[in-house]
């Protein structure tokens, strides 16, 4: 045997044995663990089978050097108490958050990773989610942690309810709509992230996942505005096609009611009468009387009533004179 020294052989004795025995328990890593990574600088002839061999009792001899080596580096890692974490239903529970927040998955995580800890494979990460692994290295569990918190926020999720409730909040409360908001930022030749389509497909649940950072963009982007300046009418605004609305059976029955008894629907009301509504005329009233329109401006509506009263009431007033 030619291990590049004339050193006689090292006799394996019992106390030797337990003294590596030892630090196995000690370490909680086998002859495969602490060797790795060595296989370039260690001593001719040491690996697995050999420390193997000395643990069992079957080899009775080694190089002094070979001892030294395999001691030396059972004796570089520390306790298992210090190296290994129970992994109880809370970690577990932790580290599924934390994965869940960034929106990515275990591939886009860690698959690319340079600087992976020794020994982590990633492929075997989802493993840590299952009861079937009791424990965990707390290199590895503080850096999957440490990636996930890097990573917060940079991928997909699912667009919850309290994210479309915040955004349409957001758009009542500064009066500015989707497309508004990214064509007064293409006005600027500011980068857009997202199209005005896409969020109101966000709102409306047509797509139901979305990058996280482009969400939270859109709501920094509403924050950064004011609320909508929002000034009273002097009055309602009575337009020909503006606010249409079905018209009550109760505000029907009482026109057709007037037009019956008093006989001033549809025509009448409109003698000498002051501030009528532009648009309109008897002929519209007639086909809300005889059921062909069935939608009006509530403030023609409205003015109707009130003008039969008017009608009504001067009526009233000659006859008692």
């Amino acid at each position: 045997m030619d291990n590049g020294t004339t050193e006689e052989f090292f006799l394996i004795t019992l106390e030797l044995i337990s003294e590596l025995k030892a630090e196995l328990r000690r370490t909680g890593l086998g002859p495969h663990a602490i060797l790795r990574g060595t296989r370039h600088h260690r001593p001719k002839g040491v690996n697995t089978h050999l420390i193997n061999n000395w643990l069992n009792g079957s080899a009775k001899t080694a190089y002094r050097v070979q001892v030294d080596f395999v001691k030396q580096c059972w004796a570089s890692f520390p306790d298992k108490e210090d190296v290994w974490l129970d992994l109880d239903d809370r970690k577990r529970q932790l580290l599924k958050k934390k994965l869940k927040e960034t929106g990515l998955s275990v591939n886009r995580l860690f698959s690319m990773r340079a600087d992976l800890p020794q020994g982590l494979n990633w492929k075997i990460l989802h493993s840590y989610f299952a009861p079937s692994r009791p424990k965990i290295k707390k290199e590895y569990y503080q850096y999957i942690l440490k990636v996930c918190e890097e990573n917060k926020d940079s991928g997909y999720m699912a667009i919850s309810k309290a994210f479309r409730e915040k955004l349409k909040a957001e758009i009542t409360r500064t009066g500015v709509k989707p497309l508004t908001l990214i064509k007064a930022l293409k006005k600027k030749n500011e980068a857009i992230k997202v199209q005005a389509f896409t969020i109101s497909a966000w709102i409306s649940s047509r797509t139901e996942v979305a990058d996280q950072s482009e969400m939270n963009w859109v709501l920094s982007l509403y924050a950064a505005l004011s609320d909508r300046q929002v000034v009273q009418p002097v009055a309602i605004p009575i337009g020909k096609h503006e606010g249409l609305s079905p018209i009550s059976e109760e505000e029907l029955e009482l026109m057709r009611q007037y037009k019956q008894v008093a006989g001033i629907l549809p025509g009448f009301i409109f003698m000498n009468a002051e501030g009528v509504p532009e648009g309109l005329a008897s002929n519209t009233v007639g086909s809300w009387l005889n059921g062909v329109t069935k939608k009006a401006n509530p403030a023609f509506v409205q003015w109707t009533l009130k003008r039969c009263r008017e009608v009504v009431q001067a009526g009233s007033e000659i006859e008692n004179l």
